[in-house]
């Protein structure tokens, strides 16, 4: 039971509003027309079934109505009968009608058979009170012969006056029909018919007196016998009168049934009048001329019209009875089509409001789809209702403008204007609070940058210019390095053409003259070629040295840059993590935050690629610095040989006299200046070497110089593209 509760419940969680709505409005039509539907109908079947009880009542009328005229009938024969004057085929009569009692008990038992359980339990009582009556009424076919006729007359009565009066009672009391509601009913079913039974028995009354009184030898009637017909007079115009205006009241609500009725009320009406005429001159007036079988027959004759009228009353009742079912079965139906038609409108009804409430609804869930996916050109179409729906939908209209500016203030972000102002809906506003904060950041940080990027280009134009500088420096210092050589190796070959003709300055002292002044001109030329040299190598140094200044000040920069760099990359993650918690409304600052990112990346990869160049010239620098440094060392050698050289020149001059004792001395003394000069020209070449290295290194610089230049420009290119004052860019 259980799990079925929680699947019945999940379904319904997860049934539409409209569904629900329909639902809800049904179930409460349902109850509504069920509980209306229960008691009326339990109203109307209850009138059904009263109804019922009441023709169930209406059938003992009929043969009750028999019984009593039969027994009337019987009364006025048995009286007859038992007088001595009265002819013999009374008797047979009297037999016969006996006969006919017989058959009405039966009638009576079997319809009482029929409709007790109809009754219920007042069928029961009524079952105990008419077997009473029978076994009355068998005791008095049984004795009757046996009986005067005072006594069978007296006996005849009290039975007739018991049914009339008590069992007829007891037979509406059971059956309802004493409590009908209905006019027509009630006149002609408690009022006309047990008048009528009472009216015809006292006119059997009369009758079976007034056989008596003409049956009698002498006839004659006695003042008490007068007193009686009198009372039997006043007694038959008063039930006379109370069937007719029971009549007369019934007409009135019941006019289509007077047609069936009138005549036969008029020839009951004639027919008592004229009977109670003949019973006020018969035995009022005393005339008493009249046989008494021939009373006897008259008298049953307008008794029989009366009885002729309840005849066609009782089928009018039972018409009107079953009409009143019929009605009420007509307006069970009535009231179910009602039921289904009132279901149906309220259904419908259900429809259209639920309609009325689930399309906005709908329109306003299809907005917020399309406004989760980043959709804020949507709009919605009708934000005039008044009611709770019309709230909804204006709230979320003003949710939609709100999102719409931040969308506009994101673009402009996006599109580089930091110029906007962005002013929250309230101090609760996270997301417009979170988006003025993020321009205010991006604001300062493009500053930042701006400034950064800035001074970041005037540091690279220097830096480019020095090393254009150096660069240029250190060609000439090449080109210088290179005569050197060529000076050198001419010096060398020089000496060796002194060594060689030292070896011959034995044959000629003239020559040795002029070779030895030759060597003293060339030696005091490489020796100003070689302070020259020395003086170059001193000015490379610097330079370098400079060059290693000015590339870790560049270096100090960068990491500057490389900060700035990384503050930005932080502020893009913050921005980034901010526009993740504003969900899918925070796209457009995502889009902002990443190009920041992106931009700072940038920086730190280019600061990173002039870090590397810049880590590339300081090694390159502190190696031009090291051979620089041998260089002048090889230069000074060079110069002190070059002088030692010059002196030997000069005392070879002065002594050139005694050239021939020291030939061999000087020919020792050539090739040891021979040797001395290859070591100067291997030192020149290694100058050589390192000059256009120093060369390539600065040819390196100056382009990545170049490149930082080209980065820097970029950069404050790609700032330019941020507004952060109205018609300024970064």
């Amino acid at each position: 039971m259980r799990k079925f509760m929680d699947m019945f419940r999940d379904r319904l969680d997860n049934l539409p509003l409209a569904k629900k709505l329909f639902l809800l409005s049904g179930i409460f039509t349902l109850i509504i027309v069920f509980l209306a539907w229960g008691r009326f109908s339990y109203q109307k079947n209850a009138s059904v079934d009263f109804a019922k009880k009441e023709l169930a009542g209406v059938m003992y009328y009929v043969p009750i109505r028999s019984l009593v005229q039969h027994l009337q009938q019987h009364r006025g024969l048995s009286a007859a009968a038992l007088s001595s004057s009265v002819a013999a085929d009374t008797k047979e009569k009297r037999l016969a009608k006996q006969q006919e009692i017989e058959a009405d008990l039966r009638m009576v038992e079997e319809t009482h058979t029929k409709y007790m359980g109809v009754l219920g339990d007042a069928g029961e009582a009524l079952d105990k009170s008419w077997a009473s009556y029978k076994q009355r009424i068998q005791d008095l076919l049984r004795d009757v012969s046996n009986l005067s006729a005072d006594e069978s007359t007296k006996r005849h009565t009290a039975i007739l006056k018991d049914l009339v009066d008590s069992f007829v009672t007891e037979v509406g009391d059971a059956s309802n029909i004493t409590l009908d509601p209905q006019l027509p009913t009630y006149y002609l079913g408690v009022v006309f018919i047990p008048e009528v039974l009472r009216l015809s028995e006292e006119l059997g009354q009369s009758r079976v007196e007034g056989t008596v009184v003409l049956g009698r030898v002498p006839r004659t009637v006695t003042e008490e016998e007068k007193a009686r017909f009198f009372r039997h007079q006043i007694l038959i115009e008063q039930r006379k009168n109370l069937v007719v205006d029971a009549l007369a009241k019934m007409y009135q609500n019941a006019p289509g049934k007077r047609e069936g009725l009138f005549k036969y009320e008029q020839a009951a009406t004639q027919a008592i009048t004229e009977m109670t005429e003949k019973i006020s001159q018969q035995f009022l007036t005393g005339a008493l001329d009249m046989g008494a079988v021939e009373f006897f027959d008259w008298t049953t004759q307008r008794i029989n019209s009366v009885f002729e009228l309840y005849d066609k009353s009782v089928p009018t009742l039972e018409e009107l009875l079953h009409d009143r079912v019929s009605k009420d079965y007509k307006t069970l139906g009535q009231l179910l089509v009602f039921a289904v038609v009132g279901i149906g409108l309220a259904l419908l009804l259900a429809r259209f409001i639920t309609r009325a409430i689930v399309g906005p609804m709908h329109e306003v869930s299809e907005v917020a789809q399309r406004l989760a996916v980043g959709d804020t050109t949507v709009k919605l179409q009708n934000v005039h209702r008044q009611d709770e729906i019309g709230e909804l939908e204006q709230s979320f209209d003003k949710m939609i403008k709100s999102f719409q500016g931040m969308a506009r203030v994101a673009e402009q972000v996006a599109e580089g204007d930091l110029t906007v102002n962005v002013t929250p809906q309230s101090s609760k506003d996270v997301l417009g609070n979170a988006l003025a904060k993020m321009v205010k950041g991006l604001r300062e940080l493009t500053t930042q940058i701006t400034e950064s990027v800035s001074s970041l280009a005037s540091a690279t134009n220097e830096i480019l210019a020095s090393i254009s500088q150096v660069a240029a420096g250190s060609a000439e210092t090449s080109a210088a390095v290179t005569e050197t050589a060529t000076t050198v190796e001419e010096l060398k070959q020089t000496i060796f053409a002194a060594s060689q003709k030292a070896k011959n300055v034995a044959d000629s002292s003239q020559t040795a003259v002029i070779v030895s002044q030759g060597g003293e001109k060339a030696v005091g030329e490489a020796i100003d070629r070689m302070t020259k040299i020395r003086e170059q190598m001193e000015s490379i140094a610097d330079s370098v040295i400079k060059l290693g200044d000015h590339s870790r000040a560049i270096g100090e920069i960068i990491a500057s840059v490389t900060d700035l760099a990384d503050q930005s990359n932080l502020l893009a993650l913050n921005a980034a993590v901010e526009a993740a918690r504003a969900g899918e409304q925070g796209k457009g600052f995502a889009v902002v935050a990443q190009e920041v990112k992106i931009l700072a990346e940038q920086s730190k990869q280019a600061t990173a690629q002039v870090r590397t160049l810049l880590s590339d010239i300081q090694n390159a620098t502190s190696v031009a610095v090291l051979v620089t440094e041998q260089g002048t060392k090889a230069v000074e050698a060079g110069v002190s040989q070059s002088v030692e050289a010059g002196s030997s020149i000069r005392q070879l001059a002065k002594n050139i006299a005694e050239a021939a004792q020291s030939v061999v001395q000087i020919a020792a003394a050539s090739q040891q200046q021979l040797v001395g000069m290859d070591q100067v020209v291997s030192a020149v070449d290694s100058i050589k070497e390192a000059s256009t290295q120093n060369v390539d290194t600065m040819g390196q610089m100056e382009s990545a110089a170049q490149q930082l230049a080209i980065a820097g420009s970029q950069l404050q290119d790609l700032m330019g593209r941020y507004k952060l004052t109205n018609g300024a860019a970064a």
